[in-house]
């Protein structure tokens, strides 16, 4: 281990002390310990734990998405980025479903709002939000675009927190559907064309065999 850059080493051992110990039980102490390392190192290459932590699930979402293009390029299907993400947010469902570690993680990072202060991935996500509404014929702002993304991140960060604490009585799947319609609607996607999206989705993602592991490893 002691090979390995030190960001790398950080990055590694924290991402499995959160596996294992959860967001809220890993301290600093603990992954500067297993990375053995200074603990002032996070502030210089992390800033904070929160940090480290968004970096873990940015990083996982990519591979999730990098996994899943591959699988369905066996599979001969390219779908538009609509049906990517509707079929995206069903897999999560189900790693949240299945993977109780995973599901930990997530629901710690929603009530400490760690995925809401990471704005990491927002750059990228101008060209998937332009992407679906091209597909669709609607034209959004660069302004349009960041208030629709805070705003549909603080919605799903709530109903993934409210979900698993036990406020929304609904099982994985109901629960992605929700947010689906949330977010075809707030881009102006009518009924119909919502429709068509979540049950083209379901019947692709039904094809598909992808699982969070031990460790957030993508399989």
């Amino acid at each position: 281990m002691k090979n390995n850059p030190t960001p790398d080493r950080l990055y590694q051992c924290a991402k499995e002390l959160f596996y294992e110990k959860g967001y809220k039980k890993t301290s600093l102490t603990d992954i500067t310990c297993a990375a053995q390392v200074n603990k002032a190192l996070i502030k210089y290459y992390y800033d904070n734990k929160a940090n480290l932590a968004a970096t873990v699930i940015n990083e996982l979402n990519e591979k999730v998405r990098s996994t899943l293009l591959e699988k369905l390029d066996q599979l001969g299907i390219y779908p538009p980025d609509s049906i990517l993400v509707g079929i995206e947010a069903y897999l999560f469902a189900s790693f949240r479903k299945k993977n109780p570690n995973y599901r930990r993680f997530m629901r710690e990072l929603c009530e400490d709002n760690v995925l809401l202060l990471s704005s990491e991935r927002l750059p990228m996500l101008y060209g998937f939000y332009r992407s679906v509404c091209t597909e669709f014929g609607i034209t959004l702002t660069d302004v349009e675009i960041e208030t629709y993304h805070y705003s549909l991140a603080f919605t799903l960060n709530g109903l993934i927190l409210m979900h698993d604490l036990g406020h929304i009585h609904c099982d994985h799947d109901q629960l992605a559907n929700q947010e689906l319609e949330i977010f075809f609607r707030v881009l102006g996607i009518e009924s119909d064309a919502r429709k068509k999206i979540l049950q083209k989705s379901k019947e692709i993602v039904d094809r598909i065999e992808l699982s969070i592991e031990e460790h957030f490893e993508v399989e």
